[in-house]
């Protein structure tokens, strides 16, 4: 349900000194907007239950006041009911555009095109002028999936500027065509489509998009073929023989570490000292301590604890609490060779969509090896295990949400067949 509040903001703390006058806009429970009008008046002229000026007042230059304000009630919510029917959001822009018209208009006859608009877009979240909508600055990760749409509408349109104005329907069929032209896969597709999606939003939000076409672009979506390690198959990795390659050992610790913490790569993998803290506990009447890490998650900010196991707890050991610093895409390379020296190499089935095309074939298993596989083996280890309730599990994976835990879970009827078989179900 819509509403147009007036209020006033004092400008100095003094009984005698004059406010603004201010209106708040709420369209639903979500949507709130609130702008400074060009009228000050003396605090003590208000009434708040009215959201008016005092009746008989006796300043006359103020009576006209009232009437304004009533005026400008009228043409927000005639503004109002038009982006609601046109399925609008609100936003200080669009607000601006009403009460000070003239100085939004000069702003919106300028041409704006879609890929300055995104590269302004990226220097404001990597400056950190702008912030997500929970005030926390853009992971790394995020921000190079923007970097990522310009350079594919480049590809899309070589030496041709785009209106952001004039994305509709039919620019992003076209777009979406292009890419799957391009032999990528769903997935991929769906990245890239839903930061143009994103990048659309932003510009409706400030008023510079008209068109709702963009919300009906269609999102490629499907289940990938992740895999995970076994505890078996992360101890094969780990106990590998690797002092003749420096570099190679590093990979290998930092990728069995992040398998044993369960968090994502850009957690772990910064070069900054590693802080842990003893834990005191009784288990069946002798007294124990457990190593705890604690991290705040990059991506989300969510603080989550993660007792330490042997294995993670001696590669900290081994590094001075300061694991080795490494590129991301290095890991990638070369866990795959450290997986197949450690004989990771059943053969596994992949289905994937590229080009529009479902592809199935069997690769070695290594080759399916990344830094995300670290994450995804800690929690499916976690799950076939059976000894942590999901809430547990959550609390160190950090998840918000069962859906979005249960799609990191990897096990298959292989990890549980030995214990459905001598199930005393199936031996009635």
């Amino acid at each position: 349900m819509a509403k147009i509040n007036f209020s006033i903001r004092i400008l100095k703390k003094s009984s005698s000194t004059l406010a603004s006058i201010y209106v708040t806009v709420l369209n639903g429970k979500k949507q709130r907007v609130s702008l400074r009008t060009d009228y000050r008046i003396p605090i003590k002229l208000w009434s708040n239950k009215t959201q008016q000026i005092r009746q008989n007042h006796g300043h006359s230059d103020f009576t006209k006041i009232n009437v304004e304000l009533s005026k400008l009630r009228s043409v927000i919510l005639e503004s109002l009911n038009e982006l609601n029917h046109n399925s609008g959001i609100i936003s200080s822009e669009w607000l601006k555009g009403i009460i000070r018209p003239d100085v939004v208009d000069k702003l919106k006859s300028e041409i704006i095109y879609l890929d300055d608009y995104i590269i302004s877009f990226i220097s404001k979240v990597e400056s950190g002028k702008k912030l997500t909508r929970e005030g926390k600055r853009y992971a790394k990760g995020t921000i190079n999936g923007y970097k990522q749409l310009n350079t594919k509408l480049a590809e899309f349109l070589p030496k041709q500027k785009i209106r952001l104005d004039s994305v509709d329907r039919d620019f992003g069929d076209k777009f979406t065509s292009h890419l799957i032209s391009q032999d990528l896969s769903s997935n991929y597709i769906g990245k890239v489509i839903s930061r143009l999606k994103s990048i659309m939003s932003e510009g409706r939000r400030s008023g510079f998009v008209k068109n709702p076409d963009y919300l009906d672009f269609q999102v490629p979506k499907e289940s990938s073929t992740n895999i995970y390690l076994s505890i078996a198959e992360l101890n094969r990795i780990n106990e590998l023989d690797l002092s003749n390659d420096r570099k190679l050992c590093e990979i290998r610790d930092v990728f069995i570490y992040g398998a044993f913490i369960g968090q994502r790569v850009s957690d772990y993998n910064k070069g900054e000292k590693v802080i842990v803290s003893e834990h005191n506990y009784s288990k069946n009447g002798d007294k124990k301590k457990m190593m705890i890490l604690k991290i705040y998650q990059e991506k989300t900010g969510t603080l989550v604890q993660i007792p330490l196991r042997t294995e993670p707890l001696k590669i900290l050991e081994k590094y001075n609490f300061q694991l080795p610093k490494l590129a991301d895409q290095k890991i990638n390379d070369m866990i795959k060779h450290i997986g197949e020296m450690a004989k990771i190499d059943e053969l596994t089935e992949v289905i994937i969509t590229k080009g529009g095309r479902k592809i199935t074939f069997r690769t070695p298993k290594f080759k399916l090896i990344k830094t995300h596989t670290a994450r995804r083996s800690m929690i499916t280890n976690m799950i076939i295990d059976g000894s942590l309730t999901k809430a547990e599990m959550m609390a160190i994976s950090g998840h918000k949400t069962e859906k979005d835990f249960n799609n990191y879970v990897k096990s298959g009827y292989k990890d549980y067949l030995p214990n459905i078989i001598i199930s005393s179900f199936f031996n009635a």
